[in-house]
């Protein structure tokens, strides 16, 4: 059994959320897990080995405001704004209760929704993907991270997206709404924040008591703002 501590960042920043994710690896002890829960505003993040440009309309994204970042994990694109939250689960191993998939249906359960994987290990309910994830590992630790749509602007998705098309057909679907919902069209009052208690009460989590190296999160951060790995993918 896991020793879980949970930490709800302040930040809407993807730049400095990934960067703090990154660096709170260095804090795991033991068979530890950390839940870090965190949104950023406005932004589409593309997994490590993706061509940006291939993924979304970055140029015209960034001239209406939005931000572009890259992870060090694989998978597809995502788009965050406020109505959508991003976990992270960084443990040593991601066995009994350290699984990601385990953690959240009984999150979403507790909160009244029943979802199912389906064969691309999407979390779904009624056939539609409410949660995508993608994992990456630094010097034995773990990272099983992704998103949750409670209240996202599906249409501003839609618009900035631009996924392979060949995808689409295989799904027999012909857009990203269709294949794609929020939690909040399955249970109407349901934010944010009860999903954020609903998972820190899955876990039986205590509070964090976090104290980053700052030197080195800066240093993440820039790393993570910077257009060679943003738009090259280079360490």
């Amino acid at each position: 059994m896991s020793d879980f501590y949970y930490l709800i960042s302040g930040e809407m920043n993807p730049y400095r959320n990934l960067a703090l994710e990154q660096e709170m690896m260095d804090h795991i002890k033991g068979d530890e897990a950390i839940l870090y829960l965190w949104q950023n505003e406005d932004t589409i993040v593309v997994g490590r080995n993706q061509d940006i440009y291939n993924e979304c309309k970055a140029d015209k994204f960034l001239d209406d405001g939005g931000r572009l970042a890259r992870r060090l994990s694989g998978g597809g694109a995502v788009y965050h704004d406020s109505g959508n939250l991003n976990y992270s689960l960084i443990s040593r191993s991601v066995q009994g209760d350290c699984r990601y998939d385990r953690l959240l249906k009984k999150a979403l359960l507790l909160i009244g929704i029943e979802a199912v994987y389906n064969d691309r290990n999407d979390l779904t309910v009624e056939g539609k993907k409410v949660s995508g994830n993608a994992v990456y590992e630094k010097d034995g630790i773990i990272c099983q991270h992704g998103t949750v749509l409670v209240d996202t602007d599906i249409s501003r998705m839609e618009y900035y997206l631009t996924p392979d098309i060949s995808k689409l057909y295989r799904n027999r679907v012909n857009s990203v709404r269709a294949r794609v919902a929020n939690l909040c069209d399955f249970c109407r009052e349901v934010m944010v924040q009860d999903v954020q208690e609903s998972l820190i009460e899955t876990a039986k989590a205590k509070p964090f008591e976090y104290r980053p190296d700052i030197e080195k999160v800066n240093g993440l951060e820039k790393f993570y703002m910077s257009n060679e790995w943003i738009f090259g993918g280079k360490r």
